[in-house]
């Protein structure tokens, strides 16, 4: 009787052990997902205060490499819109990353990136009909935003 008490509390810690793990090693209010973690933000900033916002908790403006992380980020996001961490402020039409990493991956919406009125630098995260895709907009507008924290 123990022995099976036993062998069942161990299948049961076993089990768990991929949920507990995936949360270790994130800051509270950040879910992990690979190797980082994400904030969805509830509060609207513009991109660079969303960036800075970032920066001052240890992480930056999120990162986007893969179909796979887009696909983490569709599943989390609640809000209809979020800036991403790129930016053509330097040259129209070479999008970069925080990092200075030149786009490789990249899920824009049809007809985008447009730099409507000639001013859009930003890269936002926005809901159409059903998933997330991507818009340059302006750059001081608000809206929510994700960090990323590499663990």
């Amino acid at each position: 009787m123990k022995t099976m008490r036993l062998e069942t509390l161990s299948f049961l810690l076993l089990s768990l052990a991929p949920v507990v793990a995936g949360y270790h090693g994130c800051p509270h209010g950040f879910v992990r997902w690979e190797r980082s973690c994400y904030l969805f933000s509830r509060i609207s900033k513009t991109f660079w205060e969303a960036k800075q916002y970032c920066h001052h908790i240890g992480s930056h403006l999120v990162i986007v490499t893969t179909r796979c992380e887009q696909y983490f980020l569709n599943r989390q996001a609640k809000a209809n819109v979020y800036w991403l961490g790129a930016t053509d402020i330097h040259k129209e039409g070479v999008w970069k990353w925080g990092d200075s990493h030149v786009m490789v991956y990249s899920n824009w919406c049809p007809g985008q990136p447009d730099n409507g009125h000639g001013t859009e630098h930003c890269l936002q995260m926005l809901k159409t009909d059903w998933q997330y895709q991507w818009n340059d907009d302006q750059c001081y507008n608000r809206f929510p935003f994700i960090c990323e924290k590499e663990v």
